[in-house]
């Protein structure tokens, strides 16, 4: 009778994994290395439906700077800065403003940093704060 079974602590994109093989007596070892099904960066929620018979993707993984586990979310290095929760999906303005240059604010909006008065969000990363003069003279090339 044979029995098998798979070790593997984390099943995070480029994991080895190994699976073990008894028959007869014999142990037999093959090791492989798990693709992920999603574009790194992002994973596939827990009841998130399928499209297309494919996985849904849509969610953004928010790790410091390994890449997440594809099936949950899950980042093995910590969330980054503004982020928390096991899945690194829930905003968290406590820790240095959520990385906003300003104010952070908790709402439903994907970008949820806001600027004091006389300054405007920066169109090249949301989290920074540009002089209002400074966003004229970009727009207008002077």
């Amino acid at each position: 009778m044979a029995s098998s079974q798979v070790i593997a602590p984390e099943i995070a994109e480029g994991t080895l994994m190994k699976h073990v093989e008894e028959v007869g007596g014999f142990r037999f070892i093959q090791r492989m290395l798990a693709v992920a099904v999603c574009p790194t960066g992002k994973y596939k929620g827990a009841g998130d439906p399928v499209i297309d018979n494919k996985p849904n993707c849509e969610n953004k993984c928010h790790c410091k700077a390994l890449p997440c586990v594809f099936i949950n979310g899950t980042c093995t290095d910590g969330c980054d800065i503004g982020w928390k929760g096991d899945a690194c999906n829930e905003r968290d303005c406590e820790v240095e403003k959520g990385g906003c240059q300003h104010r952070c604010t908790e709402d439903t909006r994907d970008e949820w940093c806001s600027c004091d008065e006389g300054f405007d969000i920066s169109p090249e990363e949301w989290r920074k704060c540009l002089g209002l003069y400074n966003t004229i003279l970009k727009i207008t090339g002077n």
